[in-house]
């Protein structure tokens, strides 16, 4: 956490945006890694809960905390107004519903359901 804060004290652009292959913004890289406090000084901060992911294998918090499994943390996103709705990434990618399901994350799907997640999402090609 201490990085984190020194970085935000340097000014560092929490949206910057992710590389074009298998990239993250610092949020989804944070919501992919299940570190909540760093989830939530990064929102305090202003990231954007609905930032694209990139191009190849992105994602967005969301669909990275759903693929992570951690209930925390997808609770605190979608208390920020997190898209539930949001497409995957163009190539190798998967909604925030199927990459919970994809992973065995039972207790995420089921909350993605209750808040309307689309269950008949198509699959991005590979």
């Amino acid at each position: 956490m201490d990085i984190i804060e020194r970085l935000l004290e340097a000014s560092a652009d929490v949206n910057a945006d992710p590389s074009d292959k298998s990239g993250f913004t610092a949020l989804q890289a944070a919501a992919w890694s299940e570190h909540v406090s760093i989830v939530e000084r990064l929102l305090a901060a202003g990231a954007d809960v609905n930032a694209d992911g990139s191009k190849v294998s992105g994602k967005t918090a969301l669909q990275s905390a759903a693929c992570g499994g951690n209930l925390s943390i997808l609770e605190r996103l979608l208390t920020a107004s997190a898209n539930v709705n949001a497409d995957p990434a163009m190539e190798m990618g998967y909604t925030a519903l199927q990459a919970a399901a994809c992973r065995g994350h039972l207790a995420i799907v089921e909350r993605l359901l209750e808040v309307g997640a689309p269950m008949r999402a198509i699959i991005s090609p590979i």
